[in-house]
């Protein structure tokens, strides 16, 4: 398996500035992109974009969150411990205080992995990073998962919903920063991996801590909580337990559900068979048109994160008029319509 280069993200490509240095040379090595990259750039305010309050607190929010990101590596003035201990805690220790720490912040799931090359990055691709190779992990990956709301990812694609995924971005992102700084206080080198400023991805880490496996929609599912979740970790050389990866016999369900594929608005999602080739296939997600739904909505969208029926998010019965996107019980009329 390649490593991917972040720099190809849809999320870092739309950091780019026609006119600068950056924009030009990223296309001039990848031209058949610039073409659907400047449409999407260029696309008008999406239905959602100015809709108060909602909207304004999903952009202050990232742009607290971008200041954090300056943090992962540790900042001036941080906390040492004065003393060396006489007895160091035990790794075994060590893992139960982290993931009893994660939860103590409101973490639902937690593990421990051997920090995989395969699924970092080979070259960042956005923050202060951005162009640097990932060449210097940390041998263990302590990762936490937090959970969305179901009544709020009930309206996707709507404001509601991406309010929800950029508060539990933030959530997410205090802890990793808490432990991260706590590791180095020991004396330990740690990383914290958050939103835009991670040199991880992530769900395939989280499949190998355990945390769940990755669905249709190529995103993390939990058996408990679907896809509702946001992921954070911790790299770091403190010696850790690691957990083993869990099966539910997941591809199985995404090659009969198909709700995610079928409820997509841009037909993202692989909707044929895709048990027989299921590591490709999950891979296989059409990044920007899923995008240009995103700038449609003038939010995210969320849809197939709620569609899963893991993520419990519909019920019940539904009579009368059909919601419209981005209304109260959208996805539960379509998902379980009559």
């Amino acid at each position: 398996m390649c490593r991917f280069d972040e720099r190809d993200t849809i999320f870092s490509r739309m950091t780019l500035q026609p006119g600068t240095e950056r924009y030009d040379r990223y296309y001039g090595r990848r031209p058949e992109k610039k073409g659907v990259d400047d449409s999407l750039r260029t696309a008008p305010d999406g239905v959602f974009s100015r809709r108060l309050p909602e909207a304004a607190l999903v952009e202050s929010t990232f742009a607290l969150i971008t200041r954090m990101r300056d943090f992962v590596r540790g900042f001036e003035g941080e906390y040492t411990l004065p003393y060396t201990p006489e007895e160091g805690q035990t790794p075994e220790e060590l893992t139960g205080f982290l993931k009893k720490t994660a939860c103590s912040y409101g973490a639902v799931l937690t593990g421990a992995a051997a920090t995989d090359e395969r699924y970092a990055y080979s070259v960042r691709g956005r923050g202060q990073r951005h162009d640097r190779p990932v060449d210097d992990l940390l041998p263990h990956t302590f990762i936490y998962a937090f959970e969305m709301s179901v009544s709020e990812m009930r309206t996707a694609p709507g404001i509601r919903e991406a309010a929800e995924v950029a508060t539990t971005y933030l959530k997410v992102a205090v802890p990793g920063l808490a432990i991260a700084a706590f590791l180095r206080s020991l004396g330990y080198k740690a990383v914290c991996h958050m939103d835009g400023e991670s040199e991880l991805v992530l769900p395939p880490v989280a499949v190998r801590a355990g945390l769940g496996q990755i669905g249709r929609h190529g995103l993390l599912v939990n058996k408990t909580y679907g896809s509702r979740v946001r992921l954070g970790a911790v790299t770091t050389d403190a010696e850790l337990v690691h957990d083993g990866p869990v099966d539910f016999k997941l591809p199985k369900v995404c090659e009969v559900c198909r709700k995610c594929a079928e409820l997509c608005p841009v037909q993202a999602i692989p909707r044929g068979s895709i048990i027989d080739d299921y590591p490709k296939q999950i891979r296989s997600i059409d990044h920007e048109a899923c995008f240009s739904a995103w700038k449609k909505f003038g939010t995210d969208c969320g849809v197939c994160v709620s569609a899963c029926p893991y993520s419990k998010v519909g019920g019940g019965d539904h009579s009368g008029e059909t919601p419209r996107p981005g209304e109260k019980d959208f996805l539960k009329a379509f998902m379980f319509r009559k």
